[in-house]
C-alpha cells in the first residue's frame, strides 16, 4: 500500500510533465524502483485519480484527461467516446 505522500508526489510529477506520461519516464522522473512505482500507480489507478493508456511500456494520465481522450472514464459511466471498429486483413491463400 502506497501512502498519501508518495501519491502525492506522482499525481506532481505527472502534471509537471503535461497530466501524462509513459511509465518510464515519470518512474525515472521520480527515482523510484519498479516495484514502488508500480504500487503507488495501482493504488491511484483503483483510485480513479490516474488511468492507464498506451505505448511502449505503457502510461498514465490524470484521469480527466484520460476521459477526454475516451480512455477510462473518472465518473464510473460509460466511455465518452466510442470505439473504431476491428478491421481483419483478407485470408491468406
Amino acid at each position: 500500500m502506497s501512502d498519501s505522500v508518495q501519491q502525492d508526489e506522482f499525481l506532481g510529477a505527472l502534471e509537471a510533465l503535461g497530466g501524462q506520461a509513459g511509465n518510464g519516464k515519470l518512474r525515472d522522473l521520480l527515482g523510484w524502483d519498479e516495484a514502488v512505482y508500480d504500487a503507488v500507480k495501482a493504488e491511484l489507478v483503483g483510485m480513479r485519480k490516474v488511468v492507464p493508456g498506451r505505448g511502449r511500456g505503457g502510461s498514465v494520465a490524470i484521469a480527466s484527461m484520460g476521459a477526454e481522450r475516451g480512455e477510462l472514464p473518472s465518473s464510473g459511466g460509460p466511455p465518452t467516446k466510442s470505439l473504431r471498429p476491428v478491421v481483419s486483413a483478407p485470408p491468406l491463400g
